[in-house]
């Protein structure tokens, strides 16, 4: 084969790998599911914060509204909440439901910031995504801004602390096993030097 024949042959092989190269690439970009959940919960946030109660209820479906009512009126009307979106996570999502985790900053402006990572589920009602259930599965409060963190610095123990609860830092690690629920059992514990078992 001729050297010039070679090197077209080379060049239009070369070409040829590129374009099927460039058919293979293809853009990812996050379902639209994600796109819908992160601007829910962006909006539901401003909301939150601007102190616009009628603005929060109006993210949630009817039937949710109605169930929450009550205790974010006592939300809005005791404290001013703050609200800030840490990660937002798409689950599954349809034409009219998507389920999502949240990570989300809340805080009461007197009161300690918590950490909440909950699973929320959001429905599309007249065309527009509404949020219409949350699971929280967990909580973390910050020790920083605790109510408990002044009273142990100065090693005083609040009046709300009692014996059967202790706030969790001041559980000694050798009596773990007395963290928990500790109930009053009927016709159990001591009296005047008798226990009964």
């Amino acid at each position: 084969m001729p050297l010039r024949t070679l090197r077209w042959f080379i060049l239009s092989w070369g070409l040829l790998a590129n374009a099927d190269a460039a058919d293979r690439l293809k853009a990812v970009v996050p379902p639209e599911g994600q796109d819908h959940a992160e601007k829910l919960v962006e909006s539901l946030a401003f909301a939150c914060n601007n102190g616009d109660f009628m603005g929060v209820m109006s993210h949630f479906t009817p039937s949710y509204r109605q169930k929450i009512r009550g205790r974010m009126e006592d939300v809005f009307i005791k404290h001013q909440p703050k609200m800030e979106i840490r990660q937002v996570t798409l689950l599954s999502e349809s034409e009219d439901k998507i389920t999502f985790g949240v990570r989300y900053m809340w805080r009461d402006a007197d009161k300690p910031e918590k950490v909440l990572a909950s699973k929320v589920t959001a429905r599309m009602i007249d065309g527009q995504w509404k949020l219409d259930g949350e699971v929280v599965k967990s909580m973390e409060q910050s020790a920083s801004e605790s109510p408990y963190s002044e009273a142990m610095e100065r090693k005083v123990v609040p009046v709300a602390w009692d014996a059967f609860n202790p706030p969790v830092a001041r559980i000694s690690p050798n009596l773990e096993h007395l963290r928990g629920d500790i109930g009053i059992q009927p016709g159990m514990g001591c009296a005047n030097g008798q226990c009964r078992r």
